[in-house]
């Protein structure tokens, strides 16, 4: 789902990406490397379609605006204006993706 959703949004946001690569993160759902390479957590692997697609898209305008300035939460906006609740519920998916016993076993933590 990641890399269908990374190569339809980067088309839709005009942007283009790297390379995808899905690893074990401690401390982040995704990150975007300055050399283009977007980065997802295993754990995403858990989330609503329509969060792992925000997800998708967050890290995809970080390609466009490396900070969380005005003009990076303009951008999300444009194309989730809910963006402000799809934030707010990853931080809770992300308690739950890490104290979740069954999961953590599936991932080998």
């Amino acid at each position: 789902k990641l890399t269908d959703f990374s190569e339809a949004l980067a088309s839709e946001v005009e942007v283009e990406y790297n390379k995808l690569y899905i690893r074990s993160q401690k401390t982040k759902w995704a990150s975007c490397s300055s050399k283009g390479n977007l980065s997802f957590n295993l754990r995403a692997a858990i989330l609503p379609r329509e969060l792992m697609k925000h997800l998708v898209l967050h890290e995809l305008i970080h390609l466009k605006k490396s900070k969380h300035d005005k003009e990076f939460w303009k951008l999300i906006g444009r194309y989730h204006p809910d963006y402000e609740e799809k934030e707010e519920s990853l931080v809770r998916y992300w308690f739950l993706a890490h104290k979740n016993k069954p999961w953590n076993k599936i991932i080998g933590k």
